[in-house]
């Protein structure tokens, strides 16, 4: 009989459910039964990639990126966001009677733990970067209240250096084990024929995904040669595109995705933390534009911009896209990011 693992994950842009998918890959390699559980597009997206698992759908956390202030964003949130942890309590609750797992996995999905269960949390952020010092010290003692029901708390990312997320999981203290399990990626270095100039690639949570998709498709015949845009969600657009210079896609499988960004010279995406494991892996030069509201994703910019130097940054606010002519950026240096792999996972798993 399999072993089976309920796994849950966060639908806040699109990062957490596909760095989910190489650890769900590695399960499924390893013969466990996974039950996924998610919410939107996050939903939709892992029901693409594994239509052969089993689905159970969660509450959405529904925190949308209003104010450049990460705290103003969530204080104003809080009260919704509390409720759909509880809500996720309760169906986890459920899941563990029906299914008896041997372990629980959650990115990033505070509610998503059991007493009888080993619990495990997936983050690249212990650290919450704010511009003013009590903000940091009061999100991440909340953060942390939440990350310490769960056993085990695994971070994408390498223990030493270079690393790539910085301050914002290591040289932090928490009451229980922290493992770096090595960055994740669902991505290998593909050899393509190109065929974009520029590929943009969005993601991340509302209204910012659509405000900077707006700008994209405002601008983009400034844009000299082929360019196309990943939306990154399946909602229907409310403009149409009069020439035919800006092809357009909505939400990509893996596979899809993986050989468009092998067919374009240049890739223009969010600045978030799985985008730049991916990135990292296959060796993709990109522009980086840092989700406002987001101050990990400022922090971030300037981390790798030091150890890094593929990638380049600008503000949403300050973004013209005709500064794109003509920018073409091969990967420099010669650094390798070993990955999570199955082997690993298991011994993590064992563990």
């Amino acid at each position: 009989m399999k072993k089976a693992i309920i796994y849950g994950v966060l639908n806040w842009g699109l990062g957490h459910a596909t760095r989910s998918i190489p650890i769900i890959r590695s399960l499924i390699r390893l013969h466990y039964e996974v039950i996924l559980c998610s919410d939107g597009d996050a939903l939709i997206l892992l029901q693409k990639e594994f239509p052969q698992l089993q689905f159970v759908a969660l509450p959405g956390y529904k925190v949308r990126y209003d104010f450049r202030s990460m705290v103003l964003n969530m204080m104003r949130y809080s009260i919704g966001m509390l409720k759909a942890i509880h809500k996720e309590e309760k169906i986890l609750k459920d899941l563990v009677e029906k299914h008896q797992p041997d372990v629980i996995i959650s990115d990033n999905r505070y509610g998503f733990h059991h007493a009888k269960v080993k619990s495990i949390f997936i983050t690249h952020q212990l650290n919450i970067p704010s511009p003013k010092k009590w903000q940091n010290l009061t999100a991440n003692r909340l953060v942390h209240q939440f990350i310490e029901h769960f056993d085990v708390c695994w971070v994408p990312d390498l223990a030493g250096r270079p690393n790539l997320s910085g301050l914002l999981s290591h040289e932090v203290s928490i009451s229980i084990p922290i493992r770096y399990i090595g960055p994740l990626s669902r991505f290998s270095p593909l050899a393509a024929v190109p065929k974009y100039d520029v590929a943009f690639v969005l993601s991340g949570p509302e209204p910012q995904r659509t405000k900077l998709e707006q700008m994209i498709v405002d601008q983009h015949s400034e844009l000299k040669g082929t360019c196309c845009l990943v939306r990154g969600t399946n909602v229907p657009m409310d403009y149409t595109i009069q020439d035919n210079t800006l092809t357009i896609y909505n939400l990509l499988g893996s596979k899809e995705l993986e050989q468009l960004i092998a067919e374009s010279h240049l890739l223009v995406c969010r600045a978030g933390y799985t985008t730049i494991m991916d990135l990292a892996t296959i060796r993709k030069s990109a522009v980086l534009i840092p989700t406002p509201g987001q101050p990990e994703q400022e922090y971030l910019a300037s981390h790798l911009s030091t150890q890094f130097p593929n990638f380049s940054f600008v503000d949403q606010e300050n973004f013209d896209i005709s500064e794109l002519n003509g920018k073409n950026e091969t990967w420099q240096g010669d650094t390798t990011i070993p990955l999570c792999n199955d082997e690993k996972l298991q011994e993590l798993l064992d563990a």
